[in-house]
């Protein structure tokens, strides 16, 4: 036994067997007693080896009542039940054996029994010891073999879990190499798609180029036919007015001949028997319906005008920022550029440069914004600009409804198709181009255009539009045809004939009321100002383009007639309770004025009665009330400056409105 066996007390297991020795043989004091009996309660392999030493205690007790009892002592002793339990009440064993040693002589014969007794009693403990020995040697093997069979367990367990912990680490090796011959193949791909995106673009270009080549040559091949037959034209006519003016002669020759022969023939008449003749009237330079009438003249000051549009003019560049910034507010970026066009901001001011990258590098999206944009571009320099005024017209022709009219539009891929041939950046073109001074009280040149584009319709709109976006439409594409972009003759048409046919037609009303036009199609809502003048500034601009002659309109001769007949400055007519387009019309009211030529709508000065109205009204701030302020102090500016320029001929520069 060990001294760390289980319930170690106050003594130790060793010390403990050998108060046990001497507690047998009564040699303890009754505090080692105490502390011997304390120890066993607490241990309980100490409990099992004091009872094998009790045993053998009491063995040695039997041989020694045997030796001194004798054999038939014994035997009767215990058949008497003087031993009780096989315990024999005695002194102790060493004091026995010391008392039986001197009388060994006596008792040779018990000796010799006792010493054979000793001798199997030996032979018995020795067999008792060699079976414990073996006991304790089998307990040892079973546990040796025990804790082989655990650490061969636990050894098969670690060579599996290695065993495990690398196949793992080969299949993350395995789908490492996998995953990196997956990336190289990628890679690979994607350089392939690379290449393949390189030579779809070459192919692109140059298939692009060969297009733009063959439509170049069949631009050459047009005009060149177009000015062979406009030269035989020419000269088909120059030869028919010199043939008509060679037969002029002759007749009046021979007119004068036989008057001067008639005169010598015949005498004079009596004066009663002369008949005045009536002379021929010119043709009329205004429409008769607004031909103009005497009325109170307006007082105008010119300074209060131009102190009222700078005060305007402040108020816009105060709002730039927000309209800069703001995505809901950059729709109105075009209409503040071009007012700012027109209010006599120099070209240099920080805000209006501003304004104009912002407008050059954006997308074409909608057809209030592109018109405007092609009427600032060409109002700014129509020359160095046409490229993107011709992209302009190519969207508003694209955009173009199947009834005539114009929507909101959407983005045309052919309007961005177009290219120009030194692939310059628009907004760097407008940063190189020379700063133009613009002075208020004089016109801005314009430089001459000497090259010709052309655009065509290539998509079909859809089925319907508005009033408002056609009337804007017409006014970008007017601005189109000023920069020597060629529009096809159909679209206009087709413009023309909507307005001639939207225009509203009430049998039951006076034909000296005239007829106005709506949001829509005829008859579908209520005529009221700013579409009727809308309708009848589209219709000049049509019969301009179209080379026709707007004083016999008679559509537009109408709309002059409605316009004055219900004449106001201070609402939109019969719009009542829509405060918020007063100027809107107003701007509309002046487009009418000036391509029509007309100062006076009826007997109204029109300019002059607008003009006093919004000196009237202006807010201290520059503004105008209308719920609507960015929009209504453009409108008013642009009325005020009267920015609409007459109708002219881009190609002979000719500033009579036809």
């Amino acid at each position: 036994m060990t001294e760390f066996a289980e319930g170690n007390g106050p003594l130790g297991c060793r010390e403990a067997l050998e108060s046990f020795a001497a507690f047998l043989d009564g040699e303890l004091d009754a505090r080692e007693g105490a502390l011997l009996e304390a120890h066993l309660e607490s241990c309980r392999s100490c409990r099992a080896e004091a009872k094998e030493m009790a045993a053998l205690d009491r063995d040695f007790s039997l041989l020694t009542v045997a030796t001194e009892l004798g054999l038939e002592g014994r035997v009767r002793a215990i058949l008497a039940g003087t031993l009780r339990g096989g315990v024999v009440p005695t002194r102790s064993s060493s004091t026995r054996v010391r008392s039986v040693i001197p009388r060994w002589r006596r008792m040779l014969p018990q000796a010799i029994l006792a010493a054979s007794v000793l001798i199997a009693v030996g032979a018995a403990v020795a067999a008792f010891a060699a079976g414990y020995r073996r006991r304790i040697e089998e307990v040892e093997a079973e546990r040796a073999r025990l804790e082989a069979e655990r650490e061969a367990r636990e050894n098969q367990l670690a060579r599996e879990e290695l065993e495990r912990l690398e196949a793992a680490r080969r299949r993350a090796y395995e789908d490492m190499k996998r995953r990196e011959e997956e990336r190289r193949l990628a890679e690979q791909r994607l350089k392939e798609i690379a290449e393949h995106e390189r030579e779809l673009a070459r192919a692109y270009a140059l298939a692009a180029e060969e297009q733009r080549r063959r439509e170049l040559e069949e631009r050459i091949r047009l005009a060149k036919a177009q000015a062979e037959e406009e030269r035989r034209r020419a000269e088909e006519d120059l030869q028919r007015r010199e043939e008509e003016e060679l037969r002029a002669r002759e007749e009046l020759a021979e007119m004068e001949r036989e008057r001067m022969e008639a005169q010598a023939r015949i005498r004079t008449p009596p004066k009663d028997l002369l008949v005045p003749k009536k002379p021929s009237e010119p043709p009329p330079k205004t429409p008769v319906a607004v031909a103009p009438l005497e009325a109170a003249p307006c007082r105008l000051e010119p300074s209060k005008v131009n102190v009222a549009i700078g005060r305007g003019v402040g108020f816009l560049k105060g709002r730039i920022d927000p309209i800069l910034e703001n995505v809901g507010e950059q729709r109105l970026l075009e209409l503040v550029l071009w007012t700012l066009v027109h209010a006599g901001v120099s070209e240099s001011d920080p805000d209006f440069q501003q304004l104009l990258k912002n407008m050059l590098v954006g997308p074409l999206e909608r057809t209030y914004n592109v018109a405007l944009q092609a009427m600032i571009l060409e109002e700014l320099h129509r020359v160095n600009y046409q490229l993107r005024i011709q992209q302009c017209a190519q969207f508003l022709v694209d955009n173009q409804c199947q009834n005539g009219q114009w929507s909101y539009g959407t983005p045309s891929l052919f309007a961005r198709d177009i290219h120009t041939g030194l692939g310059r950046d628009m907004a760097t073109l407008a940063a190189r181009l020379p700063v133009r001074e613009y002075v208020p009280d004089g016109p801005r040149l314009k430089p001459r255009v000497k090259t010709f584009v052309r655009v065509w319709k290539k998509r079909e709109g859809p089925p319907t539009g508005d009033n408002s976006n056609s009337q804007y439409a017409l006014l970008g594409l007017r601005s189109c045809h000023d920069a020597g972009v060629v529009l096809p003759p159909e679209v206009i048409r087709l413009a023309q004939k909507w307005w001639r046919e939207a225009q509203h037609d009430d049998p039951r009303r006076d034909p000296s009321e005239g007829q106005g036009w709506g949001y829509g199609g005829r008859n579908q809502d209520r005529a009221y100002g700013s579409m009727t003048a809308g309708g009848v500034a589209s219709l000049a601009i049509c019969d301009y383009i179209l080379r026709e002659d707007w004083r016999r309109d008679r559509s537009l001769q109408k709309g002059l007639l409605w316009l004055a007949r219900h004449f106001s400055v201070t609402e939109n007519p019969h719009r009542e309770g829509h405060p918020q387009w007063l100027y809107y019309y107003l701007y509309g009211l002046e487009r009418a004025g000036v391509f029509t030529g007309v100062e006076k709508m009826g007997v109204h000065d029109w300019y002059a009665r607008g003009a006093l109205s919004l000196l009237e009204t202006q807010q201290p701030d520059g503004s105008w009330p209308g719920g609507q302020p960015v929009q209504d102090a453009c409108f008013a500016i642009l009325f005020l400056r009267r920015a609409t320029r007459p109708l002219v001929d881009v190609e002979t520069g000719d500033t009579r409105s036809r």
